[in-house]
């Protein structure tokens, strides 16, 4: 463009210099060259200047005009018609990039939809093609922007951000994230007279400025889809509740699954516990009455007693160690079990396990041999609760 400008400048400029000379034969003869030389030049200089005036002008028109052949009525009805039964947020935000940059060449384009919350309003970003670089984010409810688009209702340019000093006034972190976001204008999408979204325009292909025109097409399009907008939102949201409450009934069928697991074991170790219960009872019993025959008899002697006695010392232990076992259990059945971490070795571990089974495995001429565990690696438990676990298979072992 430039090339053609220069080109038909300097042809200009050449006929109306051989026109002046060949037209005005008694100037050129009373005027000595140097002057001839200099007017020439001076006489170029301005030719020029008006020429690239006159071509500025005629490239302004051709950039200002462009887009008026649009139809806004024609646009709002294709927009109807593309979002006509679009249920989906992406869908629907395809529509409106798609419209807004075959009509309006605006490279990109979305929404912020808004979602209260305590004291602020999460804004999430919502858009199709050549996304914004940007997260979501929380903005105050005191937020001169939403305050703005909320109680004067019309959009918001980006020049209004360099012009007006409230917008300074906002917080740090919210005043950065608009200055690093790509919008030139924001368009309030109300419903119900509630602010929930902003239809967000971003730069257009050729660079040229919003005029008023295009920013009521876009307060159009905007107030068109703010009834899509919301359907959309409400699948959206029921989606995520069918998600969490699928996921919430899983939770459920794994509950109820490990309840009916826990019963069985709870019952299966009530039988057990029922049965090693009896044991050390009849044998306290046993050893009472024996006691008690013996002492009718009067054939007590010291070693007697001391046998008898270690019999009921030993059936007593069993029996709490039962009813300890049998109140551990019902600590897991409600999950109220304390355990204590701490680290420890797995050598450890068993060595605490085999302790209370040494006298009854050399009475029992049983063999249990334990290699390896010293090049295991440390570990981190409970090691009392371990080493109970670990005990009791022993203790099943020596007895079955």
């Amino acid at each position: 463009m430039r090339l053609v400008r220069l080109i038909l400048g300097v042809i200009f400029l050449t006929i109306l210099i051989v026109g002046v000379i060949a037209l005005a034969p008694t100037l050129r003869a009373a005027i000595s060259r140097a002057l001839i030389g200099w007017a020439m030049v001076g006489l170029a200089l301005a030719v020029a200047s008006v020429f690239h005036l006159i071509f500025l002008l005629i490239e302004q028109s051709l950039i200002s005009g462009e887009g008026n052949t649009y139809d806004p009525l024609k646009i709002v009805q294709d927009f109807g018609n593309r979002i006509a039964g679009v249920s989906e947020l992406p869908e629907l935000a395809a529509a409106m990039s798609a419209i807004l940059e075959s009509r309006l060449k605006i490279q990109r384009s979305g929404w912020l939809l808004l979602t209260p919350q305590d004291t602020n309003f999460l804004l999430t970003l919502l858009a199709a093609r050549n996304p914004f670089p940007a997260e979501s984010v929380e903005f105050s409810r005191n937020n001169p922007l939403l305050r703005q688009l909320d109680l004067q209702r019309q959009p918001v340019v980006q020049p209004d951000f360099e012009s007006d000093p409230k917008y300074a006034a906002m917080a740090a972190q919210e005043l950065a994230w608009l200055q690093a976001f790509p919008g030139e204008v924001y368009v309030p999408v109300f419903d119900a007279g509630v602010l929930t979204a902003i239809l967000v325009a971003g730069e257009r292909a050729n660079r040229a400025p919003f005029r008023p025109a295009e920013v009521e097409l876009l307060q159009l399009l905007a107030a068109q889809s703010a009834t899509a907008l919301k359907a959309a939102r409400v699948i959206a949201d029921l989606r995520k509740l069918n998600t969490s409450m699928s996921s919430l009934n899983e939770s459920l069928h794994n509950a109820n699954e490990t309840m009916h697991n826990m019963n069985l074991a709870r019952s299966d170790f009530l039988a057990i516990a029922s049965h090693e219960l009896r044991t050390p009872i009849t044998q306290m019993l046993g050893f009472a009455d024996l006691l008690g025959a013996m002492a009718q008899d009067d054939q007590l002697d010291r070693a007697a007693i001391a046998e008898i006695t270690g019999s009921i010392v030993r059936a007593c232990n069993r029996l709490n160690e039962v009813i300890t076992q049998m109140l551990d259990m019902s600590q897991i059945d409600v999950e109220a079990m304390d355990l204590k971490f701490e680290d420890t070795t797995l050598d450890e571990v068993m060595r605490l396990s085999l302790e209370p089974h040494l006298s009854t495995l050399k009475e029992r001429r049983l063999a249990l041999k334990v290699a390896g565990l010293k090049m295991l690696p440390p570990i981190r438990v409970d090691k009392h609760r371990l080493a109970q676990a670990f005990s009791q298979l022993i203790s099943n072992a020596i007895k079955y």
